[in-house]
């Protein structure tokens, strides 16, 4: 993607950063890893519980306590509670990140009206969610001329999927997102950022029945957005011996790339 870069991040002192999707998997993995660097922390998810463990982790690392503010991205009444509550303790945030998702192998091979519910809850989580976020934050961003926010996609989104049936097309309608909130507030000093990791061992993947090329662990993963953000990336991929072979598939004449996905679909049963 042709793109210059997001202002660099160079150092996460005191910077204010609202997680949702915070209570687990690359969330939580990020949580920690901010606090261990001097970041302030709005954790949020459903799970109060979990929020809590995730809380004690981090403020080990650090000499300020996380706020835990529950909240359902399937809700707006519940964000908007919650960006209150935050700007209530906080200024100004500078940094959201939306880890909330969902993902169900989903073939058209067994797809019928009883699969609606789960196409609906995919599309709610992965994609209006996060609308429902920026239609909080952007706002605010423009007030103050200063914010990012950075949102966790996937490769699925490069490419339509076998067995993908809900996941990647809205993975694919995020990253599109994305690229147009670019396009409109780069000029602004607003940073966006989006986030395609390949397979990260998480609770999300861990009841996939095929084998996952190029699996890496949450931690890496989040080294890897830490790091990518610090650079200023709009497009943060990894693991890229993983990433830059699909972006390779990507490129090539779509008939091609349809027989390509479809043996190694076939054959090795990898997707």
């Amino acid at each position: 993607m042709f793109f210059s870069s997001n202002p660099p991040i160079h150092s996460w002192k005191n910077k204010i950063v609202w997680i949702i999707g915070a209570s687990s998997g690359i969330g939580a993995a990020l949580a920690s890893l901010l606090a261990q660097n001097g970041a302030h922390l709005v954790l949020s998810a459903r799970s109060v519980d979990k929020l809590n463990d995730v809380a004690r982790t981090c403020d080990a690392f650090s000499t300020f306590h996380s706020l835990i503010l529950p909240c359902d991205i399937h809700s707006e009444e519940e964000i908007h509670s919650t960006y209150q509550k935050i700007k209530q303790q906080h200024h100004a945030i500078d940094l959201v990140i939306i880890a909330s998702g969902t993902y169900d192998a989903l073939s058209i091979r067994e797809f019928n009206p009883q699969q609606l519910s789960t196409v609906i809850n995919t599309i709610d989580t992965n994609l209006t969610g996060y609308y429902r976020v920026i239609s909080y934050v952007i706002p605010d961003f423009l007030k103050n001329g200063k914010g990012g926010l950075a949102m966790i996609s996937s490769v699925a989104g490069f490419s339509g999927l076998p067995n993908a049936l809900a996941y990647a097309p809205t993975k694919a309608a995020l990253n599109n997102l994305a690229e147009g909130l670019y396009a409109e507030l780069h000029p602004h000093q607003i940073g966006i950022y989006i986030v395609c990791p390949g397979f990260v061992a998480t609770p999300m993947t861990a009841n996939n029945r095929f084998p996952m090329p190029a699996l890496i662990e949450v931690d890496q993963a989040a080294q890897a957005i830490i790091s990518g953000l610090e650079k200023g990336q709009f497009e943060i991929h990894f693991p890229k011996r993983f990433t830059l072979f699909l972006q390779f598939l990507r490129r090539l004449p779509r008939s091609w790339y349809i027989k390509i996905i479809s043996y190694f679909f076939h054959k090795n049963s990898i997707l």
